[in-house]
This record gives structure tokens, sequence and C-alpha cells, in this order.
């Protein structure tokens, strides 16, 4: 059912019950038929027109309706009630899940390593930066990378970037290291070839230097 007439429907006849609720949402089709029976007279495409735009443009989401506008105001239950902001009633939104981690822009050369990511879960199959669970320092970055086989030799950079998904937020800070040497467990790319040859998630992709 279109948003904007739920609405108008809930407003109008207070109805307080969770319209997330798939049989909360039958009920109010149901009731919308039997207008339809009784006062449509053969318009039912019309009368959900009307309805859509009344909620678009008076019985708005956001903010105060424009009740004064409103031709059906004298039959709002809500608008009697003073309470038209109460509806329509929703479940509570979770909070998105925070993630922290720490990429690795590893620099060799004038190529950069990248890695694929496995077949499940989030951007499955996907090209990304290295990257690890948590926040590191500087020096326990380096020890990482060191870790990895690549002979790190300096920190460029170090930035601290946000990545919003539906229920996740990445945070994440973004490590450029130059180092001396390429390992075999990585893919080397030039950013030319990274820019115009891969699809690197905008997760990812946004911490890359702006300068490459």
């Amino acid at each position: 059912m279109d948003g904007n007439v739920l609405r108008v429907m809930t407003r109008l006849f207070c109805d307080g019950r969770c319209t997330d609720d798939t049989a909360v949402k039958r009920d109010i089709r149901d009731t919308l038929r039997e207008l339809y029976r009784k006062y449509a007279d053969g318009q039912c495409g019309q009368l959900t027109q009307a309805l859509m735009e009344l909620g678009a443009t008076v019985c708005v989401p956001n903010g105060e309706p424009h009740c004064e506008e409103c031709p059906l105001n004298g039959l709002c239950r809500a608008h009697k009630e003073h309470s038209e902001t109460d509806f329509p009633v929703r479940k509570a939104k979770k909070p998105r899940r925070i993630e922290e981690y720490t990429v690795y822009i590893l620099e060799c050369g004038g190529s950069v390593a990248i890695r694929k990511r496995g077949e499940h879960g989030l951007l499955a199959g996907l090209f990304e930066l290295p990257h690890l669970d948590g926040k590191r320092e500087a020096q326990a970055a380096l020890d990482d990378a060191s870790a990895w086989n690549i002979q790190a030799n300096e920190i460029v950079s170090i930035r601290q970037r946000v990545h919003i998904f539906t229920h996740i937020e990445w945070h994440m800070a973004c490590v450029h290291i130059r180092c001396l040497r390429c390992d075999s467990r990585f893919q080397w790319v030039t950013w030319d070839q990274l820019h115009a040859e891969y699809a690197l998630p905008t997760a990812f992709r946004i911490c890359l230097p702006p300068e490459v």
C-alpha cells in the first residue's frame, strides 16, 4: 500500500496499530475497499490518486500536516484530537551496528595492494583494500604491515573515514603506507588500473588518497 495513503487513513481513523504489520496493512486495505464500494461510484483510481496526492502535499510525513488546507479535516479523528503527528505508528528502527577497521593503502613502486573478498556476506566477491578489525595507531599499523612481509618504509598519512550501510556503520582509520616489497598474498595494480579496471566498493574507495 502507498505510504501516503496509509498515513492519511491512520490519521483519519486514529489507528494506532503498527503499520509495519502486514495484517494491519491488509485490514486498512479492506477498509479502503469498503469506502470505494460506498462512495467511489466507479472512480476508484481517481480516489486513490486523490488520497496519494493528499498525503504527499497536505497530510505530509515530516513536520506538521497542513490540516487547515485538508478537505477531510472535519472527518479526521486525529485532527479533532490534535494528535496528527502520532500517526502512523511504526516500529522503532534499530540503531546501526558500528564496526571499526584499519584499512591499509599499501603502495609499492607505483602499485597498490588489493585482494578479493569471499563469496559470501557483505560486498561478496568484490575487490577490497587489505584491512583488519579495530583502529590501530601508527606503530601498530607498521607492525601489521611488517607481518605481511612487505617491508613497510613509511606512513604517508592516516585519515579517518565513515561509510554507512543500511544496518552497519564502518568507522575506518585509513593508513597509507609506502613499502619496499610486493608480497604475493595481495594483487598489485597501478593506480590507473585500480580506477579504470576494478570496481572497488565505495567503502574502500573513500579511503584512497585524494591525490591519486
